[in-house]
């Protein structure tokens, strides 16, 4: 679960996505364990043979990218929601 900035898209939307939709492509080489993201996760969880046969990344679109310590009410609203999601995913099975 994450915040995401993709062009021309609400702030508040909400995207699911398994991981083959995801991009993977590392950019350069991490310099420290700050610049481990998720490709670099997945990449190390494979060569250690302990990677989940299935992975689905949840993602709200943030509304600014500055920093700060609170959400904007958009993503705040969208926070229950995006719980609400995993929980019925999880339990559906």
């Amino acid at each position: 679960i994450d915040g995401v900035d993709m062009e021309d898209t609400e702030a508040g939307a909400v995207f699911r996505f398994p991981l083959d939709e995801v991009s993977l492509l590392q950019k350069g080489n991490p310099l420290s364990l700050h610049d481990f993201g998720v490709a670099e996760l997945i990449t190390t969880a494979k060569l250690l043979d302990s990677c989940p046969s299935e992975i689905v990344f949840y993602a709200i679109q943030v509304k600014n990218v500055s920093l700060g310590e609170e959400l904007s009410s958009e993503v705040e609203s969208a926070v229950d929601k995006v719980c609400s999601l995993i929980l019925k995913e999880l339990t559906s099975e």
